[in-house]
């Protein structure tokens, strides 16, 4: 297998975007990547490249990997001008671990994760690219095969991961002919060490496969479903009930799975989870997933970090007519109420109560038929008004 097929993936994606991002650490994979992006930047006018490198270790950038970097620098410079930018960020990793309680290997997954997922929301019309390859999707199986996660949660073998939203141009090529195609071009790409280390998971994963203690799965046939979620923020996704009722009882766990993917929760999803995901109310701190109904619609809502404890509040009775209520965290300033509070803005009684994020969302506030002014703020459990 040759590169020629990622790059017609590439050129077509070059069509709809402006701003591409390559996750880079001067590796096989992600340099190869770049490179090939680069090739494909400079035939498209319109777009511009920036390599993003996130040290992990809290200490100096190895001479070796220096010497890649400045090579690509050097290379990609004159090649791309003012298009081509190379972004370095760093991140105390070991201090991380240590407060969330996490290995050191999967928190620096996690802040990757969430920079990239960052960078992206910064930089309209932008794709994000990682240097994922064929083996490290057999690792990731034989992983999730060791964790008794069930077959029809593991990901698909895709080049677009429609749930974390990045895309793999490599993930048809395995490791051996990353390497050859670098070979083929006299690029020297840089060795980590840490990749020998068999305290990470994936490492122990990686020589157990090469040992042929582990037989590699063979590649899923399948593409990413499109998941049925409405977003309504950054820490809420929803899907109606009406569709959740549809959905078969391993598809509903493997759509909070998803929720939990795409929500960047900081943890791991595991075998007990899918188990317990079977019934609603479920919660895998901090994710929270419950049914949800307005005056029109029902839902099932996906939280990270703000879930309820109990029912929301128990007289307020959403299910009658004529009565129109908004929780609290959508309340705006021009919104007032007259008792007991004297015609004052429902927002700034908010703000004087400090009430937190979650209590906001537990609140619900009767308005009046226009929808211009409240009636009532009916405070959840433990809020004094």
């Amino acid at each position: 297998m040759n590169a020629d097929s990622v790059l017609a993936f590439l050129r077509n994606k070059a069509q709809a975007s402006k701003r591409w991002v390559v996750s880079f650490s001067g590796g096989a994979d992600s340099l190869l990547l770049l490179t090939l992006c680069a090739e494909v930047v400079r035939e498209s006018p319109h777009l511009t490249l920036t390599a993003w490198y996130l040290n992990h270790y809290g200490t100096p950038i190895e001479d070796a990997r220096s010497a890649v970097f400045d090579w690509v620098t050097a290379t990609l410079t004159p090649l791309l001008g003012e298009r081509f930018v190379f972004l370095k960020e760093s991140a105390p990793i070991d201090e991380i671990a240590k407060r969330l309680g996490y290995s050191w290997e999967h928190t620096a997954s996690l802040v990757r994760r969430k920079r990239l997922a960052s960078l992206k929301s910064a930089l309209p019309h932008c794709l994000v690219f990682t240097g994922h390859n064929l083996s490290d999707y057999y690792e990731t199986l034989a992983m999730r095969r060791a964790r008794k996660i069930p077959e029809s949660a593991w990901p698909a073998l895709t080049r677009e991961d429609t749930t974390e939203l990045v895309l793999r141009p490599l993930a048809h090529l395995d490791r051996d002919t990353v390497r050859r195609l670098l070979k083929e071009r006299g690029i020297d790409w840089f060795e980590d060490l840490s990749n020998q280390e068999t305290r990470f998971e994936r490492n122990r994963v990686r020589f157990q496969i090469a040992a042929n203690k582990i037989i590699p799965p063979a590649a899923i046939a399948k593409t990413n479903q499109a998941m049925p979620f409405t977003c309504e923020s950054g820490r809420e996704l929803r899907v109606g009930q009406e569709t959740w009722a549809s959905l078969s009882e391993i598809s509903r766990q493997n759509l909070i799975y998803c929720a939990w993917k795409k929500l960047l929760v900081a943890g791991r999803f595991t075998a007990n989870d899918f188990e317990r995901a079977r019934t609603l109310p479920f919660s895998a701190p901090p994710l929270f997933v419950h049914r949800e109904e307005n005056r029109t619609d029902k839902y099932i809502v996906f939280r990270r970090g703000l879930g309820e404890k109990g029912s929301v509040v128990a007289s307020v009775d959403l299910s009658r007519e004529n009565q129109n209520y908004l929780r609290g965290d959508r309340v705006t300033r021009s919104l007032t109420i007259q008792k007991p509070y004297g015609r004052k803005s429902v927002a700034k009684i908010f703000s004087e109560m400090r009430l937190s994020s979650r209590q906001r969302r537990l609140t619900w506030v009767l308005l009046t038929e226009d929808k211009k002014n409240a009636l009532k703020i009916y405070f959840p459990e433990g809020v004094a008004p």
